[in-house]
């Protein structure tokens, strides 16, 4: 096998550190997640098993890069006629297009299953909309109608609105990769899909973080509501038969 050197400055290492790293953020987001319903509600719900699924197919999307990384920097470097063509390289090349099929899958199945998430999470569908403004718009459409402080509201929604980042990701995703050449570069694509798809499912975890807003604001209430009764001036007996 030829000897592989980096595409862009990125190597196979720095590709598979930055593949693993986003995903262990967004397993972290998950177990939170998790956490947090569990405390909350003591169950699991229809929206934690979907984002649990599309955790799944983001490992398996991951566990399939890591055996076409090195078939994609070996193809980078025939295109660029730094190596020759080989006849091994044909059996490998064969091996990375059926990887290839089953990435694609993976891909959008994860997009998908996220996206099915937040309308399981919503249970409300807005028609004529596109899906991105769906999940951006009825979190924020919602949280305007809760009794809750000015500064609740901001801080659900900066949670609510967090939509925007897999927006901008899936934008760049576009734009990197098909900006620079008329080809599509694999490595850049595994890069890009592999950030957005680790982004939408700590997307769609991160709604669920609105129970600590929740929780602190009834805690907050209660510790109101005892030092008032604390500090209340009580009446005496005498009072009492003044009164009288």
């Amino acid at each position: 096998m030829a000897v592989i050197s980096s595409a862009g400055g990125l190597t196979p290492a720095s590709l598979e550190t930055i593949v693993w790293l986003v995903v262990a953020i967004a397993i972290l987001f998950a177990f939170l997640r998790f956490i947090i319903r569990l405390y909350a509600l003591r169950k699991l719900l229809e929206d934690d098993v979907a984002v649990m699924f599309a955790l799944l197919l983001l490992l398996s999307l991951a566990i399939m890069y890591r055996y076409a990384t090195p078939i994609m920097f070996e193809l980078n470097e025939i295109a660029t006629g730094k190596e020759e063509l080989t006849p091994d390289f044909v059996s490998r090349a064969a091996i990375f297009l059926k990887l290839q099929f089953a990435i694609i899958v993976l891909f959008w199945t994860t997009i998908w299953v996220v996206k099915i998430s937040f309308l399981i999470f919503y249970r409300t569908l807005f028609s004529g909309l596109p899906e991105h403004m769906i999940v951006m718009t009825l979190g924020l459409r919602l949280l305007w109608n809760l009794q809750i402080s000015v500064k609740e509201k901001f801080a659900l929604g900066a949670i609510f609105s967090v939509g925007v980042i897999k927006i901008t990701f899936a934008l760049i995703r576009v734009v990197k990769i098909g900006a620079s050449s008329k080809h599509v570069n694999p490595i850049w694509l595994a890069l890009w899909s592999m950030i957005e798809a680790s982004v939408a499912v700590v997307v769609a975890c991160l709604p669920s973080f609105k129970v600590l807003f929740a929780h602190g604001r009834r805690q907050s209430q209660l510790r109101h509501a005892v030092t008032l009764k604390r500090f209340q001036p009580r009446r005496s007996h005498t009072d009492d038969q003044d009164l009288v």
